[in-house]
């Protein structure tokens, strides 16, 4: 029970700095992640705040899954859920109060690469903290698991797809927003990051929670 109410704090700082980097992203000027893309767009279009389009998609994915998965679709699926929720909230909460304007492209691409690395990093901890992924992440596994491909190559597939469909979405209600190199460089970066420090980082945090590494 210890080891579990752990696991569930280092969870919620992991959808903290998950929320951290989708901000960051957004404040780049360059663009934002595929993800963040998609979500810029629908709370456009559905006029609701970027923290509720994140809470809508995540609560998609989640139905996603037990499409996917039916009689296998569990509590930890449906707890996805839950985190969405705070997820949403911890995104409207940040991006209250955090203001960054980069001056220039070099400050720009900073930030940037920056955020990318941030959500990359959050991204392994959800994982890793074997509690319950991020609806996205739940999503990929899941897809990767029935395609029998990795998980990183597959959310190079995954980023580009919802990057896209944000898109089209933006060119619904008259012009997109968020579509920028740094969509482009996410699609083709974050995956194959979150790969990179899963390497380094995937004993040392299962290790923290207490869960054996396979």
């Amino acid at each position: 029970m210890k080891n579990t109410g752990f696991r569930i704090l280092i969870y919620i700082i992991g959808l903290f700095i998950n929320a951290f980097g989708i901000v960051m992203s957004a404040s780049t000027g360059l663009g934002v992640a595929c993800v963040t893309c998609f979500c810029t767009n629908l709370s456009n279009f559905l006029g609701i705040t970027l923290g509720n389009a994140f809470t809508t998609l995540y609560v998609f994915y989640v139905f996603l899954e037990f499409v996917m998965l039916r009689k296998n679709f569990g509590v930890k699926n449906l707890l996805q859920l839950c985190f969405a929720f705070i997820l949403g909230f911890f995104t409207d909460f940040i991006k209250s109060f955090l203001v960054l304007t980069p001056q220039g492209l070099i400050q720009q691409l900073i930030l940037l690469i920056v955020s990318l690395w941030v959500l990359a990093l959050s991204v392994v901890i959800l994982i890793n903290c074997d509690l319950v992924p991020s609806a996205p992440d739940g999503f990929v596994q899941v897809l990767s698991s029935k395609l029998k491909k990795e998980f990183g190559n597959v959310k190079v597939f995954h980023d580009i797809i919802i990057a896209s469909l944000g898109v089209l979405i933006g060119f619904l209600y008259g012009q997109p927003e968020g579509l920028g190199i740094a969509t482009v460089i996410a699609a083709l970066t974050l995956g194959k990051m979150i790969g990179f420090l899963e390497i380094y980082l995937k004993k040392p945090i299962r290790t923290l929670c207490g869960l054996s590494v396979n």
